[in-house]
């Protein structure tokens, strides 16, 4: 079946997860703000990963740390 979560792991620390239903067309994707386009960051953010496949999170951790 479609996935229903996702999952974002930095340097190796815990999982955070959120509803997600499979399909990232009309899916907004704040990285560096607030979900509303606030609070925005104004810096660079690096490698950026987005895998088509789920991974348990003792995977995500190992390979971010």
């Amino acid at each position: 079946g479609r996935p229903t979560a996702a999952n974002v792991v930095k340097d190796g620390a815990a999982i955070t997860s959120g509803a997600f239903d499979g399909d990232v067309g009309s899916t907004g994707i704040g990285i560096g703000c607030a979900t509303d386009g606030t609070l925005n960051w104004y810096g660079t953010i690096q490698n950026v990963r987005i895998w088509k496949q789920a991974y348990r999170d003792q995977t995500l951790q190992a390979l971010t740390s």
